[in-house]
């Protein structure tokens, strides 16, 4: 699954959860989370957090195939 930050300005705790239970829901159906276009305060937060260590974060975005 890839999911497109580009245009996301902002991202609270509850935003952050919400990617670590769809990572955890893609993982049970045997596939990934990733995401792409990640930058300002999302990146900071995911930074911060660590948990850019346990997504799949892509700089550039691809393909929904070359995802998969």
């Amino acid at each position: 699954m890839l999911v497109d930050c580009r245009e996301l300005t902002f991202c609270t705790s509850a935003g952050l959860n919400a990617m670590l239970r769809a990572r955890r829901l893609a993982l049970r159906q045997g596939t990934a989370l990733r995401l792409t276009g990640v930058t300002g305060q999302l990146r900071r937060l995911l930074r911060v957090t660590e948990v850019d260590t346990v997504l799949d974060i892509q700089d550039s975005p691809t393909t929904t195939r070359d995802a998969v």
